[in-house]
């Protein structure tokens, strides 16, 4: 909390802040965690054996506001070509 700066909730928008503004080439984000969702989403829990890896994005989630909130972030730090 205090290297990022925010509360635990907010915490998954710091990291991925904190991703984009690496200086690796790549950075490889949840989708889960830039659609904001919650636990029922969760990819794996471990310790578990079933309903792993059962997932799947609702296509309609694909469209909505996340890309312009986003948006910005990925230009500042080079991760998506500007218009």
């Amino acid at each position: 909390r205090g290297y990022l700066g925010c509360e635990s909730a907010s915490m998954p928008e710091g990291l991925i802040r904190m991703a984009l503004a690496s200086v690796a080439c790549l950075t490889i984000l949840a989708l889960q965690d830039l659609l904001g969702l919650d636990d029922e989403a969760r990819m794996n829990t471990p310790g578990t054996v079933t309903a792993n890896w059962s997932w799947r994005v609702d296509e309609d989630a694909l469209f909505g506001d996340w890309q312009r909130r986003w948006r910005p972030d990925l230009i500042r730090y080079g991760r998506l070509a500007a218009d």
